[in-house]
């Protein structure tokens, strides 16, 4: 039976043979299942997206990109706990929506961006992104609380690095402020891209019910206003 459907949720511990009716392979990422119907099982606690084919998707269709991935090994052989956490600031500032350490939701396909990255820092990696769209209310509600979250970290990232060269300026700490203000300008124009690539920010936007291009706009204007070592009006 061909696909129609990519499940996730609370499966950690569930054997796959009870969602997709087989035991994954050593090939395949955890935590996220491809099947042909919707898993009757209620108390997994499933969310269930329709799987999308990009090259027949229209223009107007409301679709996301879910991209999940594996490190079996980092380079030097050692655990890859840099590694998940560096991805979680690079896919959660460009507005992706964090499900789990190793899955991610997302308005634009960023999965080059990660392929491109896990081929410099891992030995051995598994990566995969689904284009999906969003048919029930259950999932519309982990949309709408998942990039209310990514929305509140990326303006609470903004803010404390705003607060932080303004604290080692007051200190006359220059060198450290002009450290913190360059790392401040990279990132600021990591969320600025996101803002302007495709709909991202019209997706993100449906999903929270925020402005989110009016909320991240005034928080990069008053970091930009820091940076430029001008007053808050």
């Amino acid at each position: 039976m061909a696909a129609k459907y990519l499940v996730l949720g609370r499966t950690r511990g569930r054997a796959s043979v009870h969602i997709i009716g087989r035991y994954k392979g050593e090939g395949d990422v955890r935590d996220v299942f491809l099947t042909g119907s919707i898993p009757r099982s209620k108390r997994l606690e499933l969310y269930v997206f329709e799987l999308v084919d990009p090259a027949t998707a229209s223009p107007g269709d409301l679709v996301w990109h879910v991209i999940t991935f594996d490190i079996s090994r980092a380079r030097g052989g050692r655990r890859a706990g840099y590694e998940y956490s560096y991805i979680k600031d690079m896919l959660l500032l460009r507005l992706c929506a964090s499900v789990d350490a190793s899955t991610y939701i997302c308005p634009s396909d960023y999965s080059g961006l990660l392929k491109d990255y896990l081929g410099r820092v891992a030995e051995s990696y598994r990566l995969e992104c689904y284009t999906v769209r969003v048919f029930r209310d259950r999932e519309r509600e982990l949309l709408r609380e998942a990039f209310t979250e990514t929305l509140e970290y990326v303006l609470g990232v903004l803010e404390s690095l705003k607060n932080k060269v303004k604290e080692l300026r007051a200190r006359k700490a220059a060198q450290a402020a002009k450290n913190v203000a360059a790392k401040a300008d990279r990132l600021a124009r990591l969320v600025e891209e996101a803002l302007n690539h495709e709909d991202t920010a019209i997706k993100v936007s449906l999903a929270t019910r925020r402005t989110v291009r009016y909320w991240i706009s005034q928080a990069l204007a008053s970091l930009r206003r820091e940076l430029a070592g001008q007053q808050q009006p």
